[in-house]
């Protein structure tokens, strides 16, 4: 996290639904990663001291950015019955893109927490994305998803919905934006002369 975008903010943002999560008696599932770089039993593997696993919360190892690659994820979700998931961390541009596909791929809903994850600067041939610039692009990935049978959404911390009241409130929310979404994706097409919603067959 050292030299991630943001990092102290987006870990008290983290430190803080972690928070949020338990008081409601959500399931917190924490993910580590090893590869270069990341030695196990590194000071760079460890979680960062705000962030620590409490007693009988799952921690999952990992070698690849998809989380639920060659892992017990699944099983762990499984034990716990989840269904939804929110999801947080780093590295934006690797594992974090990487676990929300691999969610979506297997059946999950899985709602990218906007404000709750970074990554560092990057290049590639001559071009240079800062972490925000990559931050954007993940959230713009996992908003602009649609996936049968399962959702991608996003939403800010201050926003995301614990207990079964509010989720089903936020829910009636979400289901408002994609009417409206569908709606000027519907006018676009008009505009772009590729027919009219309501009569193409």
């Amino acid at each position: 996290m050292a030299d991630l975008w943001q990092s102290q903010r987006i870990i008290t943002t983290i430190a803080d639904l972690v928070r949020r999560a338990r008081l409601a008696g959500t399931p917190v599932v924490w993910v580590r990663h090893q590869g270069p770089g990341l030695q196990a039993g590194s000071e760079e593997w460890q979680i960062v001291g705000e962030l620590m696993p409490e007693p009988g919360e799952q921690l999952i190892e990992k070698r690849f950015g998809d989380s639920f690659a060659e892992t017990t994820l699944d099983d762990a979700l499984a034990a716990v019955g989840a269904s939804h998931l929110w999801i947080t961390g780093a590295q934006s541009d690797f594992c974090v893109r990487s676990t929300l596909f691999g969610a979506l791929y297997r059946g999950y809903d899985a709602t990218l927490v906007e404000d709750a994850h970074t990554t560092a600067d990057a290049s590639y041939e001559s071009l240079a994305f800062s972490g925000e610039q990559l931050v954007a692009l993940v959230n713009k990935l996992a908003w602009t998803t649609r996936l049968p049978g399962v959702a991608s959404r996003l939403c800010k911390a201050a926003d995301v919905a614990f207990s079964p009241a509010e989720r089903l409130d936020d829910d009636d929310k979400l289901e408002a934006i994609e009417a409206e979404e569908q709606a000027e994706e519907d006018a676009e097409d008009v505009a772009m002369g590729l027919g009219d919603p309501d009569t193409d067959a």
